[in-house]
Formats: C-alpha cells, sequence, structure tokens
C-alpha cells in the first residue's frame, strides 16, 4: 500500500522516508506490541488526497506486559494511484 518514496513523521518514532525502513519499523512495533488496537474517530477528507482522523491506541507490550494508551491524529496522504505516500502522526 505504499509508494517507494513514502515518509512517516511520528513524535514517538521519529522521521523515515522509504518503503523498506517503514515496513520494518512497523513490522518491530506489531512484534513489540502484537494486540494493538486503534479506534479511528472523526474522519474528513482533505481537498489534497488525504484522510485526517482521530485516534485512541491501546496495546500491551509483549515482554513486560506493560498496557499503553495513545491519542492522537493522523493524516494519510495517498498518490493519484491511490498509494499511501505520507504518514503523519501526531499526539495530542
Amino acid at each position: 500500500m505504499f509508494e517507494n518514496n513514502v515518509s512517516y513523521h511520528s513524535p514517538n518514532v521519529g522521521i523515515f522516508k522509504g518503503q523498506e525502513k517503514i515496513s520494518a519499523i512497523m513490522h518491530g512495533f506489531f512484534h513489540q506490541y502484537p494486540d494493538a488496537y486503534w479506534e479511528a474517530l472523526n474522519y474528513q477528507c482533505d481537498t489534497n488526497q488525504s484522510v485526517l482522523f482521530d485516534f485512541s491506541m491501546t496495546a500491551t507490550h509483549a515482554e513486560t506486559g506493560e498496557k499503553t494508551h495513545r491519542e492522537g491524529a493522523e493524516q494519510i496522504a495517498l498518490t493519484e494511484d491511490g498509494l499511501i505516500s505520507r504518514l503523519d502522526v501526531n499526539r495530542q
């Protein structure tokens, strides 16, 4: 679903560019938090081929059992072909 030059921005993990790097980050996250669950709210379509929404995420760390909860907003920008070109995550 990612274009080759996709970019990812998050205050939790930093800024990354490229399909391989972002896929590796996501693989690592889901390895640490295999039960991660997002509730997405307040979807808004933007005129620049993107979607904005608020989210609430809960998960349990696989090794420590520590539970985590995060809330924030995310913007996903798409190419003309419908591939993800940019992900911006902002914590609230």
